[in-house]
């Protein structure tokens, strides 16, 4: 077996310097280098796997303390997405937040979030590695791509092990994803300038350079479905396809005053748009872009800069507006027609059904399946109660959560057995199951949480795993981990049996 204090490395294959299938760069060889370290597949850092052997000589079958000022992540129990978002938008457009968000498009062909790969039973520790900083989305749904100032490396995350890594210059400033064109941009900075030298792009199955763009002419990438998006110093947006990058597709100024946005998070909503986020000074900017053209779609309301984002529903979307101190959401037709208001209700997307919940008497809340185009009550069915919030569950469901309590509902509303006993904290779908991870705050590390493990169909807890204080549960691709000691490890958990 490969030493795991010194990895195996493969002899480098010959690369094609003018990089392959990308337009051939004009800049001097990049800092990076051409080649990747390629690891051997059997083996990469200290990866544990008591599955595969009897005497583990890694961390026990436990999960290790955690560094007590770890940050927490923000709860997802079926808090209403508008005041995520808009709490997103006025902490200066916290790129994380919008990642907590439930999947905005419930179709066939487009999940932005993966679900779950569902954990029969109660999980161990599988393998635990080293962690960095990873991208929003990784070039699949079992590798995640990590970085750190020094190294930027391709993770599967269902054995630990490292399919390629490449070292980086000391100025990096980000690492950015470009799933749709399987790519992987590294921005190199100078720090004392605070301008971009440039930006190198990865293939995001091999690690191999393909391209390098100089930063004179292009300071971020952002994806853009299938192709990748080029934003220059003048803030103009060009779309080029993978193999093409000095052929535009289409090209768009990007709205706001003049000056220099700060890092772009596009989120997908469909096969053919997405919404950007940034800010130019005090300004939040939020435009909503066809993937074919550039334009805004017909639904798109009002300016490209109005504080707004939209959930989209098969062929209704849903337009969350804010007011200031107040919100307001309505839902348009594909022309941008507006075809009822929400007022009073929050909004709950589960697959192909839509949900709202309102208030009724006695601080209870009522919950009912509306009709997505008129708002109108699709049948007589109900649910109040005193719940705190509705959420999607697995295939179409809805679960409520009260004070520590989850109850399930079937598609009559109707509850199924008795209030669950879970920890506040994220909720996970699957395919089948749901879970729930408890959730750390800063003024409690010394509490313990859990992962559970819930059977919609039974109503019932199918397994808890404890988590340490510090420690909190997130989803990477398809995958759930544990991230412990401050953000610097990552634990993989596989099921028992």
């Amino acid at each position: 077996m490969t030493d795991p204090d010194h990895p195996f490395r493969r002899p480098r294959p010959a690369v094609d310097r003018t990089g392959g299938d990308e337009t051939p760069p004009t800049t001097p060889p990049s800092a990076l280098g051409d080649d990747p370290v390629i690891l051997d597949p059997d083996f990469h850092q200290t990866v544990w796997t008591p599955w595969e052997q009897k005497e583990a000589t890694g961390p026990p079958n436990t999960v290790g303390y955690a560094d007590p000022t770890s940050p927490s992540l923000p709860p997802k129990f079926g808090v209403a997405r508008t005041t995520i978002m808009w709490a997103f938008v006025g902490a200066t457009l916290a790129l994380v937040a919008a990642l907590a968000i439930p999947p905005l498009l419930q179709t066939p062909t487009w999940r932005p979030s993966p679900l779950v790969q569902d954990l029969a039973t109660e999980p161990g520790i599988a393998w635990s590695v080293d962690a960095g900083e990873n991208c929003p989305a990784g070039p699949d749904e079992d590798h995640a791509i990590m970085w750190t100032t020094k190294r930027v490396w391709s993770l599967d995350l269902r054995t630990g092990r490292s399919a390629w890594s490449v070292d980086l210059p000391g100025d990096t400033e980000t690492v950015t994803c470009l799933p749709g064109a399987n790519r992987v941009a590294v921005t190199d900075i100078d720090r004392f300038e605070e301008t971009v030298i440039r930006i190198s792009l990865l293939d995001g199955s091999t690690g191999r350079r393909v391209a390098e763009l100089p930063g004179d002419s292009t300071v971020q990438v952002i994806p853009l479905g299938p192709n990748i998006g080029l934003v220059d110093r003048s803030n103009i947006l060009r779309a080029v396809a993978p193999g093409k990058l000095d052929e535009p597709l289409w090209s768009q100024r990007l709205p706001g005053k003049e000056g220099t946005p700060s890092p772009i998070h596009a989120e997908q909503m469909d096969d053919t748009t997405v919404q950007l986020w940034y800010s130019l000074g005090e300004e939040a900017l939020m435009p909503v872009l066809s993937l074919v053209d550039g334009q805004a779609p017909p639904w798109s309301q009002l300016s490209l800069t109005d504080e707004q984002y939209y959930e989209r529903l098969g062929d209704v979307v849903l337009w969350h507006r804010n007011f200031g101190q107040t919100s307001s959401i309505a839902v348009l037709d594909l022309n941008g027609r507006e075809l009822w208001s929400l007022e009073d209700r929050d909004p709950v997307i589960s697959g192909s059904h839509l949900y709202t919940t309102s208030m009724a008497e006695s601080e209870r809340r009522e919950l009912r399946e509306i009709d997505p185009r008129t708002g109108a009550p699709l049948n007589d069915h109900s649910y109040t109660g005193p719940f705190d919030y509705a959420f999607a569950a697995p295939q179409g469901g809805v679960a409520v959560f009260q004070a520590g309590s989850l109850m399930i509902l079937d598609d009559q509303l109707q509850e199924q057995g008795t209030p669950l006993d879970v920890d506040y904290g994220e909720t996970y779908e699957g395919q089948t199951l749901l879970y729930t991870g408890g959730h750390m705050f800063q003024d409690s590390n010394d509490r313990r949480t859990r992962l559970t493990a819930i059977d919609p169909a039974g109503s019932r807890i199918l397994w808890d795993l404890s988590l340490e204080p510090g420690q909190h549960v997130q989803q990477l691709g398809r995958h759930l981990v544990v991230i412990d000691n401050g953000g610097r490890t990552i634990h993989g958990l596989r099921s028992g049996a």
